[in-house]
């Protein structure tokens, strides 16, 4: 029977007016889509790959051709062997990887891990993955999805390139689908090697033909009218069905696109890309299961991903991306990226886009800004790389962005607690060294003062010197608060009791136009800490705030409990989750902006006019607080006041008893005395005030020598008496080699600072007696004459 209507033109059959098949609408939208994601995949600098069938995530059915790029395996090398990818993973790394894969597959969740694959050649890669678990209906883990991202930075600008070039033109050779490319009128002028699989007949073959000549008869007029919607728009795809004869002279169903790349240079053609989809049921259906696919891997990677044009319009965005900005994607698309860029980096992107776009590079790594949706600032990290044609012309831009803004917070809080701690270093030792300096000017003065006698005219002239060393000493001890080497004496303390005893002395200070306020919260804690040290605290804060209000206001002084989770302590260096005290100092003064809050820790800084103040108030605040197991945090604005909170932990120990007070003015002494002092100024000044009390000394100047003067001397050696800090042999390891000979002898330390060999972290034991520089000749006597009428019992050395 014929299928000729009349005139004998061709006509298919149930279908009036000739028309042709051309498929459903749907499938096409869903070919194009899946075209589109299928080019997003491959333009992903970085290896996909996901396990649809095993729950384990190690037997994968699909990996991204950047696996070659990347690691140099194939595709199919991934997919055959049995846990290909976890074989390839360093073995210092793997176990690490097996247990996140693990933790992800038994949650359903999601994950990330840095770890290294080994390639090809041996080489070690590094690579952040982002892992997600595929579920089932049930859901129940199914599979794995993962995304995993060199960043080795080990490829450069032009091997990428270079690399890029060979696998697009092995892409091409070695497609599944066919390209074919031909004339207006249908004259073929190039196939690539999958015709002939796909027909049986070879590109040199078809060159020369007429397309028209393969088709079907009832499908010629049908391709004529896609041929014609096509040269009618220039650079868009037209998806085209038709029926191709085989060699075997059997027909195929073919199924592809049409682009009129006529005016393009190089090409100066249509360009045919088409598959062979005889079993249209089959084939409809793994073109869905790749649609939803990558479709997967778009939206539920971690990284945010957007597609880009040429001018910068956003034409598609994942999840992640639109999170970070605090939009759902569908309010992205359409909107220009320099929308969304902090205005002071908008340049920068744009230099580096264009770029991009000319072809100049083949993708680039930056750090900027981007603006929120409420107006805050994301600083992320973009890589960017364009998805270019046959003929390298960028067709539209694939950008990841990964939120860094957290990270870059803590190195900065990082590098800003390494700067305190090398300036409190160099403080302590600076302190140090001078208090010996100061402990010879205060002792002489004193001899000296008595020499004189009260009618001198030289004895004014005296006592200024020794003014002056003594406020010297102040600022030393300051210097040593700050860098958490002064002596504490800690006790178990309420600091609402501290408050209150304090609060009265608070008034009288800061004057009658500022109103001082106080509120204890109920059941509050106890802190283990010097009260001297805290009530130090106190003032120091309190004289900042009344010069911050001149004009006076109010001093808010606040106690609580505070508990600090593990979140806390992440975003705050140096802080360990647990209970703390707070304690609460806020004034209503003009504030303090960024720039001042960066420095208002360091020793000698100061916003105060010369003269009001030295710079270490704020500094010792600090190195109490530390020194005390606690942390501080300020906040702060121009105008707004200011709020310090210093958290001190919470202890569940009592107070001990307190030794009664020493005598109030030492006697003279006949003991035998040890004095060890590697500094001889200092050292001959206590030798003379030692003898002129009644003491016998044994003077050593090196400590290493104390040990053998102990064992040679006949009679008995009460008392040794040690500075902490020599060269060659620390106070406490002489100490220790002087017992082992004389087991009764009783130690007193002398130090500018309290070393570790003494105390821990600064704490000084209960037993230890320990005397610091720079201390009064009458200081001095009186606390050698209290350890040697101490009750013989166990010292610590």
């Amino acid at each position: 029977m014929s299928d000729r209507g009349p005139g004998g033109a061709d006509r298919v059959p149930g279908r009036p007016g000739g028309e042709t098949p051309q498929g459903s609408r749907a499938e096409q939208q869903r070919a194009r889509l899946a075209e589109r994601l299928e080019a997003v995949v491959a333009s992903v600098p970085g290896v996909v790959w996901e396990s649809g069938t095993s729950p384990d995530g190690n037997q994968a059915d699909f990996v991204s051709p950047y696996v070659e790029t990347l690691l140099g395996y194939s595709v199919e090398e991934w997919l055959t062997a049995p846990g290909f990818w976890i074989s390839i993973v360093h073995p210092d790394d793997r176990r690490r990887v097996e247990e996140e894969v693990g933790r992800i597959a038994a949650g359903g969740g999601k994950g990330s891990v840095r770890f290294r694959w080994v390639d090809r050649e041996g080489q070690a890669v590094w690579v952040e993955a982002h892992l997600a678990a595929v579920l089932d209906r049930r859901g129940r883990t199914a599979g794995m999805r993962g995304v995993a991202l060199d960043v080795t930075d080990r490829v450069t600008t032009l091997a990428a390139l270079s690399h890029n070039e060979v696998r697009f033109r092995k892409l091409v050779e070695h497609s599944a689908d066919a390209i074919t490319l031909f004339s207006a009128e249908g004259t073929i002028l190039y196939g690539t090697p999958a015709s002939t699989r796909i027909l049986g007949v070879g590109p040199e073959e078809l060159s020369g033909r007429s397309v028209f000549e393969l088709v079907h008869p009832e499908d010629r007029q049908g391709l004529a009218e896609r041929l014609t919607a096509a040269l009618r728009h220039p650079g868009e795809p037209v998806a085209v069905e038709a029926r191709a004869r085989h060699r075997d002279g059997g027909w195929r169903h073919l199924e592809g696109v049409l682009t009129n790349l006529l005016e393009e240079p190089g090409v100066a053609a249509v360009v045919a890309n088409y598959r062979d989809v005889t079993g249209p049921r089959g084939a409809r259906e793994a073109l869905r299961a790749s649609e939803a696919r990558l479709r997967a891997i778009f939206d539920s990677t971690a990284i945010g991903i957007a597609q880009v044009d040429l001018t910068g319009r956003i034409l598609e965005a994942n999840p992640p991306f639109a999170m970070h900005l605090g939009y759902v994607p569908e309010e992205l698309i359409g909107r220009l990226v320099t929308d969304i860029t902090h205005p002071e980096d908008v340049a920068l992107g744009l230099d580096h886009f264009k770029d991009l776009v000319d072809g100049k590079t083949a993708a680039y790594q930056i750090e900027k800004r981007y603006v929120r949706k409420d107006g805050s600032v994301m600083r992320g990290r973009l890589t960017a790389s364009a998805v270019r044609d046959q003929d390298a012309r960028t067709r539209f831009v694939i950008g990841m962005v990964e939120d860094v803004t957290e990270r870059e917070r803590l190195e900065a809080q990082l590098r800003q607690a390494q700067k305190m701690e090398a300036i409190g270093q160099l403080a302590g030792g600076v302190a140090h060294d001078f208090n010996n300096l100061l402990g010879i000017i205060t002792g002489y003065s004193e001899l000296l003062e008595k020499d004189l006698g009260p009618d001198h005219q030289g004895l004014g002239r005296l006592q200024q010197i020794r003014r002056a060393a003594d406020r010297a000493a102040g600022l030393t001890r300051q210097l040593l608060a700050f860098s958490r080497k002064q002596i504490l004496q800690p006790r178990i303390l309420d600091l609402g009791e501290v408050v209150s005893d304090v609060e009265k002395m608070l008034r009288r200070l800061i004057g009658e136009d500022v109103q001082v306020v106080t509120a204890f919260g109920p059941g509050l804690g106890r802190v283990q800490a010097d009260p001297g040290q805290i009530e130090q605290v106190l003032v120091n804060l309190a004289v900042n705030a009344r010069d911050a209000m001149p004009g006076g206001g109010k001093l808010i002084i606040e106690t609580a409990n505070a508990d600090l989770d593990e979140a806390y302590a992440r975003t705050h260096d140096g802080v360990a989750p647990g209970r703390y005290v707070l304690l609460s100092v806020s004034d209503t003064g003009h504030g303090m902006d960024a720039e001042t809050l960066s420095h208002m820790f360091e020793p000698f800084f100061t916003t105060k006019l010369e003269g009001k103040g030295t710079g270490l108030g704020l500094a010792t605040v600090y190195g109490i607080v530390r020194q005390s197991g606690g942390h501080v945090n300020v906040y702060s604005e121009p105008g707004r006041g200011t709020t310090f909170r210093i958290y001190l932990p919470r202890t569940a120990h009592r107070q001990p008893d307190l030794a009664a007070p020493g005598p109030i003015s030492p006697p003279r002494g006949s003991e035998t005395v040890m004095l060890v002092e590697d500094a001889e100024v200092l050292r001959l000044l206590m030798k003379e005030v030692l003898d002129m009390s009644g003491y016998r000394v044994l003077e050593i100047a090196r400590p290493e020598e104390a040990a053998g003067v102990a064992e040679a001397h006949e009679g008995e050696i009460h008392l040794l008496v040690t500075d902490v800090v020599m060269p060659n042999l620390s106070g406490r390891d002489t100490a220790e080699r002087v017992r082992a000979r004389r087991p009764s002898i009783k130690v007193l330390y002398v130090s500018g600072y309290t070393d570790d060999v003494i105390t821990h972290h600064g704490v000084l034991e209960a037993t230890t007696h320990l005397l610091q520089k720079p201390f009064t000749t009458l200081a001095f006597l009186r606390r050698v004459r209290e350890v040697l009428d101490q009750a013989d019992a166990p010292q610590k050395t």
